[in-house]
């Protein structure tokens, strides 16, 4: 079976742009979006639905489970940043640290999650290229741009932080070495990682990539994927996870739960298993 074979394109005919969400009924299978002027087809399967996992924040939860998402995330936020803003700055630092740390974001996810223009708030693209999850369909974020850009200052605000409390007496000197220590190895981390996502950036500008995800999230080849699964859930709902092999561990490439047919859900798992096949067909085979 391939991805273009007629069985896998009558269950998964692509009726809005992937990349923006206009609608293409009564246009041809393949061919140029009108409104953004990205070419699609129907060789690429694209899944709409909720992310699961890893994926997962308030922006692109299901609707059931964000009350429980903010309320971790809040939660971890206070228990990590209480002590610094409260006890040793008072309680005006003390709530705007958390208002930072927690809370605006996220209302920021809360507020993305209406400026989405697709059929769901995550994206999965299959073709036989790879694989790739979409966590945020709300187009450019000025603020993530804006933090992946710049999240270096972040360990050198902190040591600055911790030069306040040692000077004062705050930490002792165990603790403070400790902790800066580990500043500067996150500095040396992030200052690598935020020149790379500017040069990405930078190529997104210039050559007009068709959707800025893949800035963030390069395609997974299906080299690469270890395993998948596909669990039935409720209203008649399934989640998707494809876990790949990672540097020091697997990681789940798409982890989202999606609307789907016992149908599609059939097609889905022979699709994934003819990709994967070809995949590992063509790393045994001799040169």
């Amino acid at each position: 079976m391939s991805a273009g074979a007629d069985p896998i394109r009558s269950v998964f005919s692509t009726d809005v742009c992937p990349n923006c969400g206009y609608s293409l009924l009564g246009l041809p299978d393949s061919g140029t979006c009108p409104e953004c002027g990205r070419t699609y087809d129907q060789s690429e399967i694209i899944l709409y639905g909720y992310a699961r996992g890893a994926h997962e924040n308030v922006g692109n939860a299901k609707g059931s489970r964000i009350i429980w998402i903010a309320g971790v995330s809040v939660a971890f936020g206070f228990t990590q940043f209480a002590w610094f803003g409260f006890r040793q700055f008072g309680p005006v630092i003390g709530w705007l640290t958390m208002a930072a740390v927690c809370v605006i974001p996220v209302l920021y996810g809360l507020a993305r999650r209406s400026a989405s223009g697709h059929p769901g708030l995550v994206q999965v693209r299959l073709s036989k290229e790879g694989c790739i999850q979409y966590d945020d369909l709300a187009g450019r974020s000025p603020l993530v741009e804006l933090y992946k850009s710049y999240a270096w200052v972040l360990p050198i605000a902190g040591a600055i932080v911790l030069v306040a409390l040692w000077r004062r007496d705050s930490i002792k000197g165990f603790h403070f070495w400790f902790w800066m220590a580990l500043a500067l190895a996150l500095e040396c981390y992030e200052w690598i990682e935020c020149r790379k996502f500017r040069r990405l950036m930078h190529r997104a500008r210039d050559d007009l990539i068709a959707d800025w995800n893949a800035v963030y999230r390069p395609l997974q080849p299906w080299n690469e994927v270890e395993s998948f699964s596909i669990q039935l859930t409720a209203d008649e709902t399934c989640r998707l996870r494809i876990t790949a092999r990672g540097k020091w561990m697997n990681h789940d490439v798409v982890d989202a739960e999606i609307k789907c047919s016992a149908e599609e859900i059939k097609s889905i798992r022979a699709l994934l298993n003819h990709f994967i096949g070809i995949a590992r067909s063509a790393a045994s085979s001799p040169l």
